[in-house]
C-alpha cells in the first residue's frame, strides 16, 4: 500500500514539474510590464506603462496606427522606464496592437480606442451629389461616403439570386442628359436592400418610389454612379399611384380629357365594348301611351210635333 503511494506522490511530481517548465517557457525573462492592456476614450489621453528591459529594446507601432498613436520614448537602453501611450481623439474608434521588442523577444500590449456616436449623414439632393461626381477623372471615387435621395426614373435589374439592384435616381423622376456635364440622374450600381441586406422579392420597389441610399460616388467611364456593392438603401416612400397597372376604361360614347405623361405617372387608357342590351320582361315593358280624351258627342236631335 506505500509503494502505491510513493508512486502517486512522483507522478504528481512530475506532472507538476512540466506544467512549471512549460509555463517558464511562455515567460519573457528579458522584458517586463505592468499592463498588457491599455484603453482610451473617443477623446484621447495619456497612460503611463512601466516597463524593465535587461537589454536595449524598441517599440513597434504600424504606420497606420502612428496617425492616433504615440509611444514616449519609443526605445532605450536596459534598465526601468516609464512609457507613456498618447491616443489622439477620435470618434472613428481604434483598436491595434504594439510590441516591445528586447533581444529576440516581443511582449504585446494590446491597445484599443472606443468609437463616439456617430451623427446621422446630411441627405443630398441628386443634383448635390451630381456637382461631387463631375469634377472626378474616370474610375475615381469620392472619399467618403454619401446619403443621396432620389425617385426611382428606371431600374435596369433587382436579382434574387445575387440579392443587389441596378437602377437609376433623379430628383423629378425624369431621365435626361447626353453627358456626364449635364446628367440628372445618378446610376446605383449593384446595391443592397434595406441596412445592406439581399433583395429577395424581385418587387421591392418600382418606378415612382422615392430612395434614400448610402454609399461611395465615383465617376466609371463618365458614368455618375455610386461604386459596386458599396450602396444600400436607408429608407423607402412608396409612390402613391402603381403605374405598371394603371389603366382607365372608357365606354363607347364617352370623352376623357387629354392626359400629359410625365416620368412618375404614364397611364394608358383602354376603350371597352358598349354592354349588350337585355330585353326587359313583358311586366316591366312600358305601356303605350293613352289614347287622347275623346271629342264630346253630338246633341240628338228630337223630332218637333206637327
Amino acid at each position: 500500500m506505500k509503494l502505491k503511494y510513493i508512486i502517486a506522490s512522483l507522478l504528481a511530481g512530475v506532472t507538476l514539474f512540466s506544467a512549471c517548465e512549460k509555463e517558464a517557457d511562455h515567460y519573457l525573462s528579458d522584458i517586463k510590464v505592468d499592463k498588457s492592456y491599455v484603453g482610451f476614450s473617443k477623446e484621447g489621453g495619456s497612460q503611463t506603462i512601466k516597463l524593465t528591459a535587461a537589454a536595449s529594446w524598441t517599440i513597434e507601432i504600424s504606420e497606420d496606427d502612428e496617425e492616433w498613436l504615440l509611444a514616449t520614448p519609443a526605445s532605450g537602453a536596459a534598465g526601468n522606464f516609464d512609457v507613456v501611450l498618447t491616443a489622439l481623439p477620435d470618434e472613428e474608434g481604434n483598436e491595434t496592437q504594439i510590441y516591445v521588442v528586447c533581444n529576440g523577444q516581443k511582449q504585446i500590449i494590446k491597445v484599443t480606442q472606443e468609437a463616439g456616436e456617430k451623427p446621422e449623414p446630411a441627405v443630398m439632393t441628386i443634383a448635390e451629389a451630381l456637382e461631387v461626381i463631375r469634377p472626378l477623372g474616370e474610375g475615381d471615387t469620392a472619399p467618403g461616403t454619401f446619403r443621396i435621395k432620389g425617385i426611382v426614373c428606371k431600374i435596369s435589374e433587382i436579382s434574387t439570386q445575387y440579392g443587389n439592384a441596378t437602377y437609376y435616381l433623379s430628383d423629378d423622376g425624369s431621365m435626361s442628359g447626353t453627358s456626364k456635364a449635364d446628367y440628372n440622374w445618378i446610376q446605383v450600381y449593384r446595391g443592397l436592400w434595406l441596412n445592406g441586406g439581399a433583395f429577395t422579392k424581385g418587387d421591392e420597389f418600382g418606378i415612382g418610389d422615392e430612395l434614400v441610399v448610402e454609399g461611395q460616388l465615383m465617376d466609371y467611364k463618365g458614368t455618375p454612379e455610386t461604386k459596386e456593392k458599396t450602396a444600400y438603401v436607408v429608407s423607402i416612400t412608396k409612390s402613391l399611384i402603381d403605374v405598371a397597372r394603371c389603366s382607365i376604361a372608357i365606354p363607347n360614347g364617352c370623352r376623357l380629357p387629354a392626359l400629359k405623361p410625365t416620368a412618375a405617372t404614364s397611364c394608358t387608357p383602354t376603350k371597352t365594348s358598349r354592354p349588350p342590351s337585355v330585353p326587359l320582361p313583358s311586366s316591366s315593358r312600358a305601356r303605350p301611351p293613352s289614347r287622347p280624351w275623346p271629342s264630346p258627342r253630338r246633341a240628338l236631335r228630337l223630332p218637333v210635333p206637327p
